[in-house]
């Protein structure tokens, strides 16, 4: 079952297809869209109409007519119509499906969701006692108590074997806040690793809720398996620290259009290469503009924009491909392994975007790359995706019956090509037999996945990093400051230094700089007036009597009054003083 948005389902099919919560108000969603700049009314010509009231009904029905048509065979769409005034209402829509709109009762109180019913079974498990006129606990409410348990028990289990991300993770204990004692640098923090004290396991709770023997299930003399994908085994090599508060604490940017182009051209990609479209770009314009047109943008001028980058790249994948010679193996090859020879179960996941076979029976891995800049080679030879890839084809991720024969790994950006239209192709060697450095990395990033130290890692991705004002790697150079609205006190300058008078011209400017009160400023040489000699050789010019062999001997000729030295301004303490910030987006 996958559960995603009607965006995320463009270009997808499924036999069965449930659209729920067809709601009025909410699908559709008419409210205007604005904001402050009005970006939206920018176009290519100047200004034009933002959308009206139609315009956005018409979006939104197109939008509805996608979710729909997604379905090969069966089509459930679903609302909830209630009866008090002001309540929640069909939408619209499902009057236009043409058929009859089926009324279901109500159902009961009873949860509709695994983090509901694992809420409800912790509220019944911690229920307060209730003592009877005796004096004794109720006996409903202890039985009660200790079926919850129990069933949290088994739910808790199951948790663990689904992962951090299963539908009843919640029911593990070691999720409870509160429930567990604080961790220390012995325990991993990585989830999906040792077990935290206190874990809870089919059978290990009695009823009153004692603690009862384990069945053999994992303990923290087992570890679970830590799960990897070749993203993150990339990113805890760069950055551990940026990989913890991203992936772990959720605190990363969300992401862009930038994604949703990648999306596009990585569909296109594969629809071709499982013969789904012909790679003609005639053929491909209308699969992409049944996609295209279900993809939200702020503004049309940047529809128009990334459309054209689109095009652009799936031209350069078409040459691409037909330059290659090889045949197509497998695309999107999704694989899960286990990693030999690591001190602690490691499983790698991910999907490799393409798996091509050469004449001569070799396997070459494929990854497209959308971004801007292409890799440099000296950066593709130990780029962390392709060798984990071909780790994954030498596992057995690629179900062939003939001996695995690695060929070159290929990175292929689409978005940088030559003035030709090719796309730049960086090349990996075929990785060795036995350990290699892709083991070492994957070593190193389970270690640095159990923390609990996090260290930040300086690379070449600061600079669009989130969190580089408060990473500890990124402290500001001591000549400047961080703030940049100081106090009275900051603004008046130190009482040894004076500042000379704001020079009239930008090269001049360039050269002011604080001079001590103790030394007296230079006077400038004075201009010769118009008609007057110039200086014989030897001679100083006038104005420039310091220069003089003998300062008794005045200068031969009508001499001219030397320029007075510029006057120091005096420091004015309420004036303000411009101080540079720290960091180029501040």
């Amino acid at each position: 079952v996958r559960l995603l948005s009607a965006h995320r389902a463009k270009g997808l099919e499924w036999e069965l297809v449930v659209v729920a919560s067809v709601q009025e108000g909410q699908w559709p969603d008419v409210r205007l869209r604005s904001d402050l700049l009005h970006v939206a009314e920018l176009g290519p010509r100047g200004r034009i109409e933002g959308l009206n009231h139609a315009d956005l009904l018409a979006e939104e029905r197109r939008l509805m007519y996608v979710a729909c048509t997604r379905a090969r065979s069966a089509l459930v769409v679903s609302a909830v119509a209630e009866r008090v005034e002001g309540g929640l209402q069909a939408s619209r829509f499902l009057a236009e499906l043409g058929q009859d709109v089926r009324a279901m009762p109500a159902r009961s109180a009873s949860p509709m969701s695994a983090e509901g019913l694992i809420a409800a079974l912790r509220e019944a498990a911690q229920a307060p006692t209730q003592v009877g006129p005796d004096g004794s606990p109720d006996p409903e409410v202890e039985v009660l108590r200790g079926a919850a348990i129990q069933r949290l028990a088994a739910l808790a289990v199951r948790a663990r074997e689904s992962g951090p991300l299963g539908p009843m993770a919640a029911a593990d204990p070691v999720r409870w806040w509160g429930a567990q004692p604080l961790t220390g640098a012995g325990v991993p923090v990585a989830e999906g690793s040792v077990p935290l004290a206190g874990s809870v396991s089919e059978g290990s709770l009695a009823s009153d809720g004692s603690a009862a023997p384990g069945d053999g299930t994992p303990g923290p003399s087992t570890p679970r398996p830590l799960r990897l994908s070749p993203s993150a085994v990339a990113a805890l090599r760069d950055c551990p620290l940026r990989w913890f508060l991203d992936r772990r604490v959720g605190a990363g940017n969300p992401s862009g259009g930038a994604a949703v182009v990648g999306l596009v051209v990585h569909a296109v990609a594969e629809a071709i290469a499982r013969g789904d479209v012909a790679p003609d770009e005639r053929e491909i314009r209308p699969f992409v503009d049944e996609i295209w047109a279900s993809v939200p943008f702020p503004a049309h001028y940047q529809r128009v924009h990334e459309r054209q980058r689109v095009d652009d790249m799936i031209t350069a994948l078409l040459a691409w491909d037909a330059s290659t010679g090889r045949s197509v193996a497998a695309t999107e090859l999704t694989f899960n392994l286990p990693v030999p020879g690591a001190p602690r179960p490691v499983h790698v996941s991910g999907s490799i975007d393409r798996v091509d076979r050469a004449e001569d029976g070799s396997l070459h891995v494929v990854d497209f790359k959308t971004g801007r800049t292409a890799a440099s080679a000296a950066a593709t030879a130990e780029h962390p995706q392709l060798g984990i890839y071909q780790l994954a084809i030498r596992l057995g991720a690629l179900d062939v019956t003939d001996p695995v024969h690695l060929g070159q790994a290929e990175l292929v950006h689409l978005a940088d090509r030559f003035t030709s239209g090719m796309p730049k192709v960086r090349i990996q060697a075929p990785l060795d037999d036995g350990w290699t450095w892709v083991n070492d990395l994957i070593v190193d990033a389970a270690r640095l996945a159990d923390g609990p130290d996090y260290p930040a890692r300086p690379n070449g991705h600061c600079k669009s990093c989130a969190f580089r004002f408060m990473c500890p790697a990124q402290s500001p150079p001591a000549s400047r400051p961080l703030t940049a609205t100081p106090g009275p006190a900051a603004a008046e300058p130190p009482a040894e230094t004076e500042r000379v008078s704001a020079p009239a011209t930008a090269e001049s400017a360039a050269e002011e700089r604080p001079v001590p009160a103790s030394e007296p400023a230079e006077p400038e040489p004075a201009e010769p007036a118009p008609g007057d000699p110039a200086p014989a050789p030897g001679e100083p010019a006038d104005g420039d009597a310091g220069s003089s062999a003998d300062p008794a001997t005045p200068p031969s000729g009508p001499a001219r009054p030397a320029r007075p030295a510029a006057r120091k301004r005096p420091a004015n303490p309420d004036a303000p003083v411009q101080q540079p910030l720290w960091g180029e987006d501040l």
